[in-house]
């Protein structure tokens, strides 16, 4: 049999808030599909999971308190580790369906029938810029270097919804290095993050850097004739990235 590309099931859980969670939980339906046959949790199970925290969801709309919070918590948990069981089953099932029939695009129909999505292949940003991992109230940044004395700057806030950009940040950070750990961050929240590089006044003919395409995306300081930076009061002189957003731990 041919080697087969593998099929790989999206699984991006933590990125999710707890409504997304429902939703995607109650779109699987592996009831009586054919080839996923005995998944590790039942569609039942799924969908009582995921009123479960619907219910908790609709409780916190007037309940702010800790306790439901925690609960909340727990129950998006729960969902999250179903999610993860199920995903990873209709993955397998779908690349020996996809091998057996010497076919990916009969594999990958387990996984859209099932109310999976299938993994895109990864698009590196632009800049380069990433979340490189979280834990508990902290998050660790990193973005590809731009050259020689190149100084970067961060700013990030909380807010609702992936791809809903934060509605402040705070304090910006400057650091002279490409990457940077966030600490007393809170738990559970969404967080947008932004960043911007900058190079340095040339004294000279050129840079110093190499006019790479992540070295054009920085912030070129202006510069008077005398080689002094120049900044205007009425405007941002610099190149802010894209958002990109994460669930801290």
């Amino acid at each position: 049999m041919a080697n087969l590309p593998k099929i790989v099931v999206a699984l991006d859980l933590d990125t999710m808030d707890q409504n997304e969670l429902c939703i995607t939980a109650k779109g699987v339906i592996t009831t009586g599909d054919p080839d996923v046959t005995t998944p590790p949790v039942t569609d039942a199970v799924l969908y009582a999971q995921a009123d479960d925290l619907l219910k908790n969801l609709a409780k916190r709309k007037t309940d702010r308190s800790k306790d439901l919070t925690n609960i909340g918590l727990d129950l998006a948990g729960k969902v999250r580790m179903a999610l993860q069981k199920d995903g990873l089953y209709v993955q397998s099932v779908a690349n020996d369906v996809a091998e057996a029939n010497g076919s990916v695009a009969l594999g990958e129909a387990v996984v859209n029938r099932c109310g999976f999505k299938l993994k895109k292949k990864r698009e590196l940003h632009p800049r380069g810029f990433e979340v490189v991992a979280s834990g508990p109230g902290w998050t660790h940044l990193r973005v590809k270097a731009v050259g020689k004395r190149a100084g970067y700057l961060w700013r990030f806030g909380k807010t609702t919804k992936k791809g809903i950009m934060p509605a402040g940040t705070l304090t910006t950070l400057f650091t002279l290095e490409c990457e940077i750990i966030i600490n007393n961050q809170d738990s559970g929240d969404i967080y947008g993050y932004q960043m911007a590089s900058i190079l340095p006044v040339s004294h000279g003919s050129g840079t110093g850097t190499s006019p790479t395409i992540t070295a054009e995306s920085a912030s070129m300081m202006p510069a008077s004739k005398t080689k002094k930076a120049t900044i205007s009061s009425d405007k941002d002189p610099y190149n802010w990235s894209d958002y990109i957003y994460d669930i801290c731990k």
